[in-house]
């Protein structure tokens, strides 16, 4: 989920990076607003291993002490995988 529901609500899941992929699953199924992902009624599900991937290549980008900061808003999930939209990455 994102913009100011996620504030709002407090919709959201937040783990240390780096992540795994067993990780990354778990933080989309703690997202309430990700359940309308899984095809709910009716609607084509999202490509929620490629949200995990995209989590998890993210989340890497922790360990390069050349980063100092990343982030992806938004990142849209797609049935077919994922696009990131805008991104921004600062060097340390």
């Amino acid at each position: 989920a994102g913009g100011i529901l996620t504030e709002i609500y407090r919709d959201r899941s937040l783990r240390l990076a780096p992540v795994d992929l067993a990780i990354a699953r778990e933080m989309i199924d703690e997202v309430r607003a990700f359940k309308a992902l899984a095809g709910f009624r009716g609607r084509p599900k999202g490509d929620l291993d490629a949200l995990a991937a995209a989590i998890v290549a993210l989340s890497r980008m922790a360990e390069d002490p050349s980063i100092a900061e990343a982030e992806i808003n938004p990142l849209i999930v797609r049935t077919d995988g994922v696009v990131a939209v805008d991104a921004l990455v600062k060097l340390a």
